[in-house]
């Protein structure tokens, strides 16, 4: 009898656990220009979740953590932007190496927006193009206020204690996160220009004492 094959199977080895990041190990994580076209030129790319965010909803999601602190778990806030509920790491980026790069670009463009927004709140206009040379493209607007209003949804504290003129920004920012808003007909600088304002209104009331310390925006970018 004619000895039998034996034929071994090779068992793909499971993906490693990525857990949610320390965020202070980071430290310190240089963002420019070039980084934020990289980071959109990636996101549309194939393979990401449905609803993974692009580069101009992040923006407006990140300025919204930043401006109105989000009491969430240590990471529970960053599987929002590539589109998943609950910890879990996309398969985009759930090689090792891709999840850092991943996010240090994220980090690095928190710690960007967090110095703007806490040295020079005045000079702030949301960037509603996707690249360095590219225009805004179809909603923008709307792209980037529902980012700001999908990181109000991660905290469980609401709109409470915040002043009149602050809520009045945030319905603001909420209207252009509607299906209506495209519509209205402003140029793009236009929509640039009130959702700058709405920001704006926000970091004064914090200046002023009226909810959370100014202080506060210094801290957010290494805020787990």
């Amino acid at each position: 009898m004619l000895a039998k094959k034996i034929k071994w199977r090779r068992f793909k080895e499971p993906p490693p656990s990525l857990v949610p990041p320390d965020i202070q190990k980071f430290g310190s994580v240089d963002f420019l220009a070039s980084d934020r076209s990289m980071l959109s030129a990636w996101l549309s790319e194939e393979d990401w979740p449905r609803d993974t965010m692009d580069v101009v909803a992040i923006e407006g999601y990140l300025v919204a953590m930043i401006i109105w602190p989000i009491h969430v778990s240590p990471g529970a806030w960053l599987p929002a932007i590539w589109g998943i509920r609950g910890w879990k790491v996309a398969a985009k980026i759930e090689a090792p190496a891709c999840y850092d790069r991943f996010l240090r670009l994220i980090l690095g463009y928190r710690q960007h927006l967090t110095h703007i927004l806490h040295t020079a709140p005045l000079s702030f206009v949301p960037a509603l193009h996707e690249s360095v040379a590219g225009s805004a493209g179809a909603n923008a607007a709307m792209r980037w206020s529902r980012g700001f209003v999908a990181a109000l949804q991660q905290g469980s504290q609401g709109l409470d204690d915040r002043s009149s003129r602050s809520l009045a920004a945030v319905r603001l920012i909420a209207f252009h996160a509607s299906s209506v808003a495209p519509f209205s007909g402003k140029s793009e600088s236009a929509l640039a220009a009130e959702l700058g304002s709405a920001v704006r209104t926000i970091i004064s009331e914090l200046q002023i004492g009226i909810g959370k310390p100014a202080t506060g925006l210094a801290a957010a970018a290494l805020r787990p």
